[in-house]
Parts: structure tokens; sequence; C-alpha cells
């Protein structure tokens, strides 16, 4: 599998190790308007693809999925140019800003026969399961 992160902020080092360690996974790509900043994470999880451009990265490396970690505010724009290249996309929450923006997303999946996911990763976290039992009573 080939696999593009967009966006190197903080939330990239958490997802860098599990994909750069999967077996499955035979391909990186980190995209980055900093260069610097994405050289300086390619460099960390020996990643060897390295863009300040989406669309130089989509059409070189053809990932199978791509991470969107970038702010919210990109969210819809980039996660629709990667469904649009027939990527998978695993997206930050918050998924998008707008109902409209939300929708425009599942559109993009739902048309190009992608899955959209949304990283909700403290959903079984042992608090966050408590606050849905008190909610829920």
């Amino acid at each position: 599998m080939k696999v593009g992160v967009v966006g190197c902020g903080t939330i990239a080092a958490f997802h860098l190790p599990t994909i750069t360690q999967h077996d499955r996974v035979e391909s990186v790509s980190i995209v980055d308007v900093d260069r610097q900043k994405a050289d300086a994470i390619a460099a960390q999880f020996k990643v060897n693809h390295v863009y300040q451009d989406l669309q130089q990265m989509l059409e070189e490396q053809r990932p199978d999925v791509v991470h969107i970690l970038t702010p919210p505010s990109l969210h819809a724009k980039l996660a629709i140019q990667a469904m649009d290249h027939g990527c998978h996309v695993l997206v930050e929450k918050p998924m998008a800003l707008t109902m409209d923006d939300a929708n425009a997303m599942i559109d993009a999946a739902q048309k190009n026969k992608v899955q959209l996911c949304v990283d909700h990763n403290f959903l079984f976290d042992p608090n966050v399961l408590q606050a849905w039992r008190l909610i829920q009573t």
C-alpha cells in the first residue's frame, strides 16, 4: 500500500510511526507547504518522498490512501482533491467546519467509490465511554 500524509504538524508524529512500521506499507510520501518542517519529519521517520504540493504528490506517487492532518479549514479541499484521484482518505477531526463541506466530502467519496474516514481516536477511551453512559441515564 502507498500512503500519503498531508500536514506535518504535531499530529503527524502520532500517525507516522504506525504508517512507516506497518508491514503492508511499501511507500510513504509527505506533503507540507513548509518544506523545512516536511524535511525534518521525513528524516525523523525515514520517509523518502517529500512534497510541498499535494497535486504533484498525487500524480507522482499515486497513493492508495491519504491522511489529511492539516488545520480543519483545509480538510474539505484537500480530501476532495485526494478522493478525486482515487485515494481513500483518513481525515483528522473535525471532518469539516461546515455541513456544506462535510456533504461535499461525502459526495466526493461516493462519486469516486473510495472510503472517507474521520479519525475519532478517543471514541472508546474509558472516560469517553463513561461520559456516554452518564448522558444516557
